[in-house]
């Protein structure tokens, strides 16, 4: 085991004084290049941004953003992590592997004050799907999630049990009806409904690590 705060850390929005502004959501580092991995929504290219480890800000700059597949690669200035994920090589990855998930979606922001707070989640994947599925036009492999992901956690790797490799990165969330017997309609007095209560079950949603592979690979092309 390792302490996930080496290599999987906090990502805010800081001012022109280099204070933090906002809590973004977490990121981490893989392969020997040492590229920071967050969500592209996560950042964009007017601001100023930091990683936190150990109570110590360290800069970080947007290398590379590919907003089709929502994938940002950032550099850190003066870090050098303990520890750099793999990339999983499989091309095929099944709809029932086990995973764990290292994220810091329950940090609190209380004015300027931020206290960081991170977990960690195990489930396993339940489905790889097309995102024409769920978003139309594009064509980009998704992961879905036996959990939820929490405000924050966009831009969290999905790790595997053998080794922690990589495979996918936590983006956002979709949700499913339950049962019909979950959920109740209200009526008036002339049959109408008036109200209806919807139980829904979040799923986190990751995207496939061969889109993160591709924006790499851009990347160091350039």
């Amino acid at each position: 085991m390792f302490n996930p705060t080496d290599n999987v850390l906090p990502l805010f929005e800081i001012d022109q004084n280099n204070r933090v502004r906002e809590f973004l959501g977490t990121g981490f580092f893989v392969g020997d290049e040492s590229v920071f991995v967050t969500a592209a929504h996560n950042v964009s290219s007017n601001q100023k941004y930091s990683v936190l480890n150990t109570d110590i800000l360290y800069n970080a700059n947007i290398a590379h953003i590919n907003t089709k597949c929502d994938v940002a690669l950032l550099e850190i200035e003066g870090y050098h992590p303990k520890k750099r994920f793999s990339l999983v090589q499989e091309e095929v990855i099944l709809s029932n592997e086990f995973i764990v998930c290292l994220e810091y979606g329950k940090t609190k922001q209380y004015g300027g004050n931020i206290e960081v707070m991170e977990s960690t989640r195990i489930g396993n994947i339940t489905r790889v799907f097309p995102e024409h599925e769920l978003f139309g036009k594009r064509h980009n492999d998704l992961l879905e999630l036996s959990f939820a992901a929490l405000r924050g956690a966009s831009g969290a790797p999905i790790l595997s049990f053998d080794g922690f490799r990589v495979l996918g990165m936590i983006i956002a969330n979709h949700s499913y009806h339950l049962i019909p017997s979950q959920i109740e309609k209200y009526l008036n007095e002339n049959g109408e409904t008036i109200e209806e209560t919807k139980f829904m079950m979040p799923q986190a949603l990751a995207v496939h690590v061969n889109e993160i592979k591709r924006v790499i690979e851009q990347y160091l092309k350039t």
